[in-house]
């Protein structure tokens, strides 16, 4: 089995330094997509290491992540030329929490490791759908633009100008592990139906359907797990940066139950410079030796 690691980064690069350096092995590749708003580039003299040329703006609840999560798999499966490979999207600041023999057996099984869920859940509504949204730094409250962007859906929301939806919408996480199979079907369907980009294009966060709604459409919906990314939602702000608590909870569950279903989480999210000193916990304890169940 090969496995190409597809990261969404855009700043902290001696942790993506880090990250790399401990996946890194024979039959794994990388491929990273730095925000095109980043004002530092990042290098890696790993010659199984490539960083896109191409690269898109990134904002929250914008189209730019699902475009930026496409130039990844297009670039890693044209050149590609392996039977079997797995295609594992994380961003730059995850790391993984379990042993590398347990990761690769788990990647190893023909699930697609995605969140994927009818849509609307409580969190996740028809709203974002049914309505324009357009693309902007939505958290920069001082940006004229956003404001302009900002009262435009209002305003059609007010008159109830409404979108018609022309397929099954599913949602789910952004991130996932999904096979070489899969990943084709993608993108051969993104090439042939123009429209389906643009739909999405109009949506608000974007990157939290468009994969699961292709995948939800097909036959491979019957062949999902949750994803493998564990995920601390219980903050605000959220995601809550790992912490030794989490630590002791990967040591004492391998498998989580949650509103999608069990997982089994191989990797953790999120981490920078204030919770480094964590990773040299997690690989002389979680990455070492299997945890108890």
């Amino acid at each position: 089995m090969h496995i190409n690691y597809l990261i969404l980064a855009h700043s902290n690069y001696a942790f993506l330094d880090l990250l790399i350096a401990e996946l890194d092995k024979e039959n794994v590749k990388f491929y990273v997509h730095v925000d095109k708003k980043a004002k530092a580039l990042f290098h890696s003299d790993k010659s199984n290491v490539h960083i896109l040329r191409k690269r898109y703006p990134v904002f929250w609840g914008g189209f730019g992540m699902v475009r930026a999560t496409l130039e990844l798999l297009q670039t890693s499966l044209l050149d590609d030329v392996n039977t079997h490979t797995r295609y594992v999207l994380i961003s730059g600041a995850d790391y993984p929490i379990r042993p590398t023999p347990f990761m690769e057996e788990v990647l190893r099984e023909e699930w697609e490791y995605i969140n994927i869920s009818p849509a609307p859940l409580p969190h996740k509504p028809m709203s974002r759908f049914q309505y324009f949204h357009f693309e902007c730094d939505k958290q920069n409250k001082r940006s004229i633009k956003r404001w302009v962007f900002f009262l435009f859906e209002k305003l059609l929301m007010k008159i109830d100008v409404k979108r018609k939806i022309p397929f099954k919408i599913y949602v789910g996480s952004q991130w996932f592990a999904l096979t070489k199979n899969c990943v084709t079907h993608i993108l051969q369907q993104v090439q042939a139906n123009p429209d389906y980009v643009r739909f999405f294009k109009y949506s608000n966060i974007p990157d939290e359907a468009f994969f699961q709604t292709i995948i939800g459409n097909s036959e491979f919906l019957d062949k999902t797990k949750s994803n493998i990314t564990f995920t601390d939602w219980s903050t605000n702000p959220a995601p809550a940066k790992i912490c030794e608590t989490h630590l002791e909870l990967f040591a004492k569950q391998l498998v989580f139950e949650g509103s999608y279903g069990s997982a089994t989480p191989l990797f953790a999210r999120k981490f920078d410079h204030t919770n480094l000193y964590l990773t040299e916990k997690i690989n002389k304890t979680l990455r070492k030796t299997l945890p108890s169940n």
